[in-house]
């Protein structure tokens, strides 16, 4: 059954995706490769390695899917709080620090949306917030008796010691056939915690079309939005503490994430999750 499930859980993480990036950008093709890039990505590939409950990660993209067809008037309020309470008690389900941070990092996009936003789109983007929030309570009541583990003492503190190091959103790990070569696992090596929490990868070639999209679409309210996420994500990634090759570097602003109650168990380095989605999309309105 866990091999089944390991197998079949990035395809349908990878479906749901495509789903979400064809409705954003009403293309079939290019949502296939947004559907992939998450469902396939160094985040998925990591976790794959003996995290079942890190690689159940479908209900994330479809709960940010229930909200933009929300957005977009495609679904009736009360359809919508029964389908998105049912999502967001599955993911409390299946890994409390998923839906720990889908809930802080969806609430910093819908600021940042706020943010960017003319008037208009912020009363629409407001007015998502009412059927949020009794969804939020339709599954706290659904998933009652566990809340209490949410909080629960004695957890042990992972915030420091699994963050994200810069190179590695550059240099593949061996889970990838180029980090394979000599000098990318001499350099992946030297990254200061477990291979399978080597999440970031993202390569050159992600990077580089997310800076193509960023520079061309820079003034609009939407891509604004992405962009930003996008960034604070990656920066909230390297933790409390930067991490170059082993050396403690630095403090970050990452050190807010792992001090708040909810977020104090959180592994940094696994917030790369939310930036494979956001690229996803981005890449799927960049080749559409």
């Amino acid at each position: 059954t866990c091999n089944m499930l390991f197998i079949l859980s990035p395809a349908l993480s990878a479906w749901i995706a495509f789903i979400l990036c064809r409705y954003i950008s009403d293309s079939y093709s290019s949502a296939l490769a947004g559907g992939y890039i998450f469902g396939f990505s160094a985040y998925i590939l990591g976790q794959m390695q003996g995290h079942l409950h890190q690689v159940m990660v479908f209900p994330v993209p479809l709960a940010v899917y229930l909200v933009v067809r929300l957005y977009q008037g495609d679904i009736r309020s009360r359809n919508f709080i029964v389908a998105f309470a049912l999502t967001l008690a599955a993911e409390f389900l299946i890994a409390l620090e998923v839906f720990a941070t889908m809930t802080l990092f969806g609430l910093l996009t819908v600021v940042l949306g706020l943010a960017a936003s003319p008037n208009p789109s912020r009363r629409r983007i407001a007015s998502v917030f009412r059927p949020l929030t009794i969804g939020y309570a339709l599954a706290a009541v659904l998933v009652a008796p566990f809340i209490y583990y949410l909080f629960a003492p004695g957890n042990p503190q992972w915030g420091s010691m699994y963050s994200a190091d810069p190179i590695g959103f550059v240099v593949p790990t061996s889970y990838f056939e180029l980090g394979r070569l000599g000098l990318f696992k001499a350099i992946a090596a030297r990254f200061p915690f477990d291979a399978f929490e080597s999440d970031t990868y993202f390569g050159p070639v992600l990077i580089a079309i997310a800076a193509l999209y960023a520079r061309r679409h820079w003034r609009e309210p939407f891509a604004r939005m992405m962009i930003d996420a996008l960034i604070i994500i990656t920066v909230f990634s390297l933790g409390p503490m930067l991490h170059v090759m082993g050396r403690s570097v630095a403090g970050m602003p990452g050190a807010i994430i792992t001090s708040l109650p909810l977020m104090s168990k959180a592994t940094p380095a696994r917030f790369a999750m939310y930036a494979f989605l956001i690229l996803a999309i981005i890449i799927t309105i960049w080749l559409t």
